[in-house]
């Protein structure tokens, strides 16, 4: 079944929030990506796969909490290694 004819379906049984609901939240996560109309094209199977493709790669490539904070610094133009012993100079 294609989105838009789940959308419209809901509608026509009189759960119009739940169907706006459903758009909404289906717009929030393809956003930017694909149109209203690219949307409503997609099939329902199709949508709920990517988001649970999605939810495994982003549980899969999670940064560590130090990793997110090496990335925060370096993205601020600073120079970070980590592991590495620091090598000073000794005067």
């Amino acid at each position: 079944m294609l989105f838009k004819e789940f959308l419209d379906a809901l509608r026509a049984k009189g759960r119009i929030a739940e169907a706006e609901h459903y758009e909404r939240a289906v717009a929030e996560r393809f956003g930017g990506i694909l149109s209203k109309e690219g949307l409503y094209a997609l099939k329902v199977d199709d949508i709920i796969g990517i988001l649970n493709i999605a939810k495994a790669l982003q549980h899969e490539f999670k940064a560590s909490p130090l990793e997110a904070y090496v990335a925060d610094l370096r993205a601020r133009g600073f120079s970070v290694s980590v592991g590495e012993k620091y090598r000073g100079t000794a005067t």
